[in-house]
């Protein structure tokens, strides 16, 4: 079957699994300039799912490579890295469609500050993978990618020191620009998401960030989400409308993992309804609480929520939860035993795994 796009790539088929190319070794298209370099990767068209071109680039400056092939390859996954210019950079990875961005070569003595528009030229990836360990990168422009706009499924950014700042770098408006996205994970800080923010991102399935703040309803467009986690950020406000999620016929009975991890959350940071928004009747909702600031629950908004069926607390741990607080007196008062022990190893007490939240014969003696 002919695929519906074709890109001129160079032919991988005689290229070994593994190169490195150094000097005038490099086998990348003309055009190299003294501030960066213009490279291009290979499809791995004819090899194995497993095999791996990794190129590191060690001296680019003032070179005149030649092309080494040009045809049309005809890839059912689009790999490579067209003519863009880059401030500097080194290892990159491509495997079945992936564009992985590795640490620098020392040896190259070249950061990568920045991927700039059109830095993939016009071939196409389905993922995209940064390390943590690419501390160099500081900036992506919005527009860097825009040759995988309908492509991209997969886009994960762990490199810590890229910022979301204001247009044309503006980290929202790039995973914007992807609404075929299914997997998406940010680790740079995104202060505030709101109405409005994801709004195209209504195919992500798998939804990793970092923020500060959520205002109205930012997911309420995301209808194929199926995990939502939120990550080491300085989130300590849940307002009763945060998670509501357009109910379509798709979803429904669908389950959705809600994850807190490493926030200073407390047991007074969720306004009532905040995980029972009608949105989410005909959902199966699971919370998870790790390394928050929780020392109680709040009856009004997680006893509503354990008394649908469709839902539970999958973990509470590394929280300062206190099971003599009389406020959490709810837990162990107005659920039924059943409910209880099925939470009996989910929630624990003030960071220990050995003191079960439904342990009720030892915890809550001293309220009435």
């Amino acid at each position: 079957m002919k695929n519906a796009i074709d890109r001129t790539v160079v032919n991988s088929s005689k290229l070994p699994s593994t190169r490195q190319y150094t000097g005038s070794s490099w086998p990348g298209p003309p055009g190299f300039s003294r501030n960066g370099f213009k490279g291009i990767f290979f499809p791995r068209c004819t090899l194995e799912p497993a095999s791996e071109t990794k190129v590191s680039i060690v001296n680019n400056r003032d070179q005149s490579a030649k092309l080494l092939a040009q045809q049309t390859a005809k890839c059912p996954e689009y790999i490579g890295l067209a003519p863009g210019h880059f401030h500097g950079g080194s290892h990159f990875r491509v495997q079945s469609g992936l564009l992985h961005v590795l640490p620098y070569d020392p040896a190259s003595r070249i950061y990568q500050t920045e991927f700039p528009v059109g830095a993939t030229g016009k071939l196409r990836f389905r993922k995209l993978r940064i390390d943590s360990s690419v501390k160099s990168l500081q900036r992506i422009h919005s527009k860097a990618f825009a040759s995988s706009q309908d492509t991209m499924e997969h886009f994960e950014v762990h490199a810590t020191n890229v910022i979301d700042g204001p247009a044309p770098y503006s980290l929202v408006d790039l995973i914007n620009s992807f609404p075929n996205l299914y997997d998406l994970g940010l680790v740079s800080l995104i202060d505030t998401i709101q109405d409005g923010s994801l709004s195209h991102l209504t195919n992500v399935g798998n939804l990793k960030l970092r923020v500060n703040a959520i205002k109205g309803s930012p997911f309420d467009k995301m209808k194929g989400l199926e995990s939502i986690s939120l990550t080491n950020g300085s989130l300590n406000h849940i307002p009763s409308n945060a998670f509501k999620i357009e109910q379509t016929e798709a979803n429904t009975g669908k389950g959705l993992d809600i994850r807190f991890i490493g926030n200073p959350l407390n047991g007074s940071s969720f306004e009532l309804g905040a995980f029972t928004h009608p949105s989410l009747n005909e959902r199966k909702i699971s919370l998870r609480f790790n390394n928050n600031n929780i020392t109680f629950l709040n009856e009004t908004v997680f006893l509503p929520f354990l008394q649908n069926e469709n839902n539970k607390i999958e973990l509470i741990s590394g929280n300062p939860l206190d099971c003599d607080d009389c406020r959490t007196a709810w837990f162990c008062k107005k659920l039924s035993e059943i409910t209880r022990g099925e939470l009996l190893a989910r929630i624990w007490c003030k960071n220990s795994y050995t003191h079960p939240l439904a342990d009720c014969k030892k915890n809550f003696k001293k309220c009435k």
